[in-house]
């Protein structure tokens, strides 16, 4: 990602314009693949940015130790580390997507 794009992510992937995410009703967003290549720097910028993150992920085991690591070794702050919640879905089974979404008001 270009410097440049950094300030604005989550107007690619949340708001259509630069609304501040102190200013939105809900600024919950569930991200799918959250521990992925692209999905691990989505969460992180939009935690820097203010955001709460649910994290769609496969392995909630797998994503709880990628999250304490990432505190550990300062990745992510104490702070982003209390607004990331680890949720457990998978794509292909339809009835795991709601409860995964939560009351997310956006979706990356």
């Amino acid at each position: 990602m270009a410097p440049t794009e950094r300030s604005n992510i989550y107007s690619y992937c949340v708001v259509k314009n630069n609304t501040p995410p102190n200013t939105l009703p809900n600024t919950q967003v569930f991200v799918a693949g959250a521990t992925g290549r692209l999905g691990a720097r989505v969460v992180r910028e939009l935690l820097s940015q203010g955001f709460s993150v649910r994290a769609g992920v496969r392995s909630a085991d797998k994503a709880a130790e990628w999250k304490s690591l990432a505190t550990q070794y300062g990745i992510i702050t104490t702070e982003q580390a209390r607004k990331l919640a680890i949720v457990e879905f998978d794509l292909t089974e339809p009835d795991s997507i709601a409860p995964a979404l939560g009351n997310a008001s956006r979706v990356c």
